[in-house]
This record gives structure tokens, C-alpha cells and sequence, in this order.
């Protein structure tokens, strides 16, 4: 959940809770924006995935374990996504590669967005200070 957390809003997370005794609360607090299914009693894994797939909206589907963690080196989804699809001969499919690359122009978009809002801070802070010792530029 937390490296899904990490890549931001564009990728759709989907928590199946497989009728786990573990409690949901905290993990809802913890990341609002996720898309939990709660099934009535333990479909078994199987089932579940089912469950999630079916309700998920994206194009592609990553299963990840609640016993099992994505490591910060191992990239972002898209890149884990990369090699788990890649074939022999290290293509991609047309599809998956259209959609991995248009998460890559999303993400440089928002880093373009992020930095010009924060120059523009930098700006609007620069000229408040200026403003209150009455200085001028």
C-alpha cells in the first residue's frame, strides 16, 4: 500500500479484504483513495483476485500479496509491470507499452507542475518580503 502511495493519483489501488480479521480502519485513514472490496467470508485467493480484477477500472492489473512488499529499488509499478510482461525478446505488448508510456508523460507532467508551483511560491515569497521592508526590485 505504500509504495501504490508513493506513485501517486493515477494509479487506481484495490484492497481486497477477503473477509481478514485484520482490521481496515487504519489502512483506509492511511490511504483514502484506496478501493476497498469487502467479501463476506474468505473467497480463497483465487476468488478474491477475481473479485479485485472485476472491480478494478485500469487496463492492466498487478497482483500484489498482503504478505508481500514492492521494494523502493524495484521502481515503480509501471516499471515492475515492464518486466513482468516483457516476452523473450524483451518487447512489450502494444497496449501494455502505450500505457506504460503515457504513465511516464503523465508523472513528467505533474513533476513540471510541481516545479513551477513551487518557483511560483519562491516568487510570491520573494515579493511579500520585499513588500513588507518597502523595498522595490
Amino acid at each position: 500500500m505504500d509504495a501504490a502511495s508513493r506513485e501517486g493519483p493515477s494509479l487506481e489501488v484495490v484492497l481486497v479484504d477477503n473477509a481478514s480479521e485484520t482490521p481496515m480502519g487504519e489502512v483506509g485513514r492511511r490511504h483514502p483513495t484506496v478501493n476497498r472490496i469487502a467479501a463476506r467470508r474468505n473467497l480463497g485467493f483465487a476468488a478474491g483476485c477475481r473479485l479485485g480484477v472485476e472491480s478494478a477500472q485500469a487496463p492492466v492489473v498487478l497482483f500484489v500479496n498482503d504478505d508481500a512488499a514492492v521494494a523502493p529499488q524495484a521502481g515503480s509499478f509501471a516499471a515492475v509491470l515492464a518486466r513482468s510482461c516483457a516476452g523473450a525478446d524483451g518487447e512489450l505488448p502494444a497496449p501494455l507499452a502505450r500505457w506504460i508510456a503515457r504513465r511516464a508523460q503523465a508523472g513528467a507532467q505533474r513533476a513540471r507542475a510541481r516545479a513551477r508551483l513551487e518557483a511560483l511560491r519562491r516568487e510570491r515569497q520573494v515579493a511579500e518580503v520585499l513588500a513588507f521592508s518597502g523595498s522595490s526590485e
